[in-house]
């Protein structure tokens, strides 16, 4: 078939879509998400709902869909997140990237067993080789059943410099705990030396109909395999929309769900071998009339087809940008629009349309949501669900080595706690650092559930003689108080259960001393609690913390968050100050008498300073220069002068759309400041705070909508990349193209024993 050199609007970097804003040169994207959601999450069999999400799978009763907790939850202990899921009764087969297919008995008497179920995992490479990225699967994306036989989509570098995508054959019948890997095939040299197929793919999604399998891929279209024999035979690239799902109904065509927008519709009947495309929906303009060079500019830009299903004359597409897009295809040449369903959705990603008029949607803002289609053009709604599962509400970003690791907290109804992500760098095919490389490889480490509700972390390294270094995650951990987690090994987290002396029910935000001698806990209404955790002797956390002082907060307010700050230059003339986000009390500022931090102190204690009443609810603040910067939650962002602590003053104010979490400040250049805003469900944006008597809202330019709710921010250096803690959506990675150069003005102390604040991510909290 004849292929075109095509140019794209949209731009698909490796396997991520990007919607990009632009001022000037700068713009802000989407990178990168953990857990990154792939199109097919949703699997179903006659009793249950199986959601997949990051390494977990929710196990949900049909026959009890609203109930808010799910059945079991089965916790697969794999480092890039859960790809790909498929029932076969009575098991789930579930695709987990490097670390192969994973084969869970799922039957009702399994799942009511309250033991944990366990993974059956495919033994055809070791744990070194799964490190080295050299598995004998590549990358598994996804997997199809027919038969006796699993079909695993993968991709995999080969020692020739290619990706390739490739199609792993696994004989399913055995009872062992092994899986029987019987031939792989793959796209030729061949294929790619006439220009059919290229060296960069990323498959996504696989299908099956008769003797054909179909691989969506996010670079090249639909790739097509005969599986006629156990042994697949590459035989086209069909279309050439990146495509993120596919649907073979068995009608004669193919559906193919396109990152680039909208929908291909292809011909498989008329020459199997060769499919042809039949439509695509919305039309696009060809602006070439030579036939030679295609360029697609879609109608409808907010469309981003992430996973659909044909049943019948329908289709019916979980849509990124509006929800559920419902097609009349009963004309495959001529598409036409059913209905949108768009209530209380804000990125669907999944569909699983059922029999019985029953649809399954999966969505970052409403979970999963049941959906009536008797009637496909009027959709209604059934019930909703939100099963909070690998969320992000705050965390903690530090360099370590060659890696940075976050350190992530879930707070939910249930399995709050401690996540450990690793983010690796990757080189493209060249071997060249890939542009923001540093957000395409998310590795999930381990999971640590803390007793409490987590809501706030800081995470220390402790330097001790020679090389020797203990780390450190001090939690706030609500109802539990403060919980010191022990995270020097990155794989198996272990909390030291050491209990405070005192009382702490409602820990919201932890701070540290830079020398960890010290935790500032803002305990609530309970106030800013001030906790020894080293002693004179003590080289890292080995006994219970011991209360030192408590400040009760004003009238009404509640200590939210507190962070701790320097003012001069070297002792005895340096001033210690606490700042607390009091909520409807505004801001409080404290004085320290810590005179010498590298010598722990058993009398320090706190005075207050001041207040400064706001009219919103303080939820953060950030120090810069001589400014303090809250998030006001409502009220946006607050901007106060504390060149004097005892007589802080209001200079500025922005109201942001959104609720204001959180705010992080970093000096773009000698005389540019961004205020960077968490905001809640309207996402993040940067104000600029260069006047902070008059600050610059450049949105829609330097703003992002994320898909959950943004409670947590940071910025690196040099700042070209942020991490949102988008709540329920998870970890989200946006990037910043081309900002001015610049560092923040003073970083803060490492001397031994060290607090690292955020490592590259430095925190603007210095004097």
């Amino acid at each position: 078939m004849k292929h075109k050199c095509i140019l794209y609007v949209t731009f698909l970097f490796i396997f991520f879509f990007w919607i990009p804003s632009t001022f000037g040169a700068v713009e802000m994207k989407f990178e990168n998400r953990w857990p990154f959601t792939p199109a097919k999450t949703i699997a179903i069999s006659d009793d249950y709902i199986f959601q997949a999400f990051g390494n977990v799978i929710l196990v949900i009763d049909k026959t009890d869909f609203s109930n808010s907790e799910p059945v079991k939850r089965i916790y697969l202990n794999v480092s890039e997140g859960i790809t790909g899921i498929e029932y076969h009764d009575p098991f789930l087969f579930v695709t987990t990237g490097h670390h192969g297919i994973s084969k869970i008995n799922v039957s009702p008497e399994m799942i009511s067993d309250p033991s944990v179920v366990k993974q059956e995992p495919l033994p055809a490479w070791t744990q070194s080789e799964i490190d080295a990225g050299v598995t004998e699967s590549g990358t598994s994306r996804d997997v199809a059943i027919k038969g006796d036989n699993a079909y695993v989509a993968f991709t995999k570098l080969y020692e020739d410099g290619f990706y390739k995508t490739g199609i792993q054959v696994i004989d399913i019948t055995s009872s062992s705990a092994s899986l029987l890997l019987k031939n792989v095939g793959f796209v030729t040299n061949d294929a790619i030396a006439n220009g059919l197929a290229s060296g960069m793919t990323e498959s996504r999604s696989i299908k099956i109909s008769g003797n054909y399998a179909y691989i969506a891929d996010t670079a090249q279209g639909i790739h097509l395999f005969s599986i006629s024999t156990d042994t697949p035979e590459f035989l086209d690239i069909a279309g050439f929309l990146p495509t993120f799902d596919l649907s073979v109904p068995g009608d004669g065509y193919a559906y193919a769900a396109c990152t680039a927008g909208g929908i291909q519709i292809l011909d498989v009947a008329t020459n199997p071998n060769t499919p042809v495309i039949t439509t695509i929906y919305p039309n696009p303009t060809d602006d070439d009339p030579n036939d030679e060079l295609t360029y697609f500019q879609y109608n409808d830009a907010t469309t981003f087809a992430r996973s659909l299903q044909t049943v019948g004359n329908v289709t019916y597409v979980a849509d990124g940008n509006s929800g559920l897009e419902i097609l009349d295809v009963s004309n495959r040449s001529n598409p036409q629009k059913l209905a949108t369903y768009s209530a209380n959705l804000n990125n669907a990603y999944s569909v699983h349309a059922e029999t019985d008029n029953t649809l399954y949607l999966a969505d970052f803002q409403s979970g999963l949501t049941k959906i009536n289609i008797t009637s496909p053009a009027s959709p209604s709604l059934v019930s909703s669900i939100q099963h909070h599962v690998a969320g992000a509400n705050r965390f903690f970003v530090n360099i370590e080595g060659n890696f940075f690791y976050s350190y992530t907290l879930d707070s939910g109804t249930s399995g709050e706690g401690l996540r450990i992500l690793k983010f690796e760098k990757v080189s493209n095919i060249y071997g060249v650092l890939a542009p923001n490389s540093e957000f395409q490889n998310v590795r999930f480490q381990s999971f640590l559930e803390t007793p409490g509700q987590a809501q706030d972390i800081k995470v220390i390294h402790y330097k001790i003689a020679g090389s020797t270094t203990y780390s450190f995650a001090f939690i706030a951990d609500g109802s539990e108080g403060l919980q010191i987690i022990n995270v020097t090994n990155k794989t198996t987290p272990t909390n030291t259960n050491f209990t405070a002396d005192t009382e702490l029910n409602d820990s919201r935000g932890v701070e540290l001393d830079s020398s960890g001698s010290f935790a500032f806990v803002a305990d609530g209404d309970n106030g800013l609690r001030i906790m020894q955790i080293l002693e004179s002797s003590d080289t890292y956390p080995s006994h219970a913390p011991t209360l030192l002082d408590t400040i009760a907060p004003p009238s009404g307010g509640t200590a939210k968050d507190v962070l701790f700050t320097s003012k001069g230059l070297a002792p005895p003339n340096i001033e210690y100050y606490l700042y607390v986000a009091a909520g409807s009390a505004g801001l409080q500022i404290i004085q320290l008498d810590l005179p010498d931090k590298d010598k722990p102190s058993e009398t320090i204690t706190g005075t207050l300073v001041s207040t400064l009443d706001t009219d919103g609810d303080t939820k953060s603040v950030t120090v810069f220069d001589k400014y303090a910067f809250l998030a006001d939650g409502d009220k946006g962002l607050k901007i106060i002068n504390i060149s004097d602590p005892s007589a802080p003053t209001l200079v500025g104010s922005y109201d942001t759309p959104g609720d204001a979490n959180k705010v992080w400040v970093r000096g773009a250049s000698a005389n540019t400041i961004y205020a960077y805003i968490a905001d809640g469900d309207k996402g993040i944006r940067a104000i600029d705070v260069s006047d902070p008597t008059h600050p610059v809202d450049f949105a829609p330019v330097l703003a992002y909508d994320t898909s959950g709710f943004a409670s947590d921010i940071a910025v690196n250096e040099p700042g070209d990349m942020v991490i949102v803690g988008d709540g329920s959506a998870g970890l989200t990675m946006i990037s910043i193209s081309d900002p001015e150069a610049g560092d923040v003005r003073d970083y803060p102390d490492t001397e031994s024993p060290d607090i690292v604040d955020s490592g590259c991510f430095i925190q603007s909290s210095g004097f």
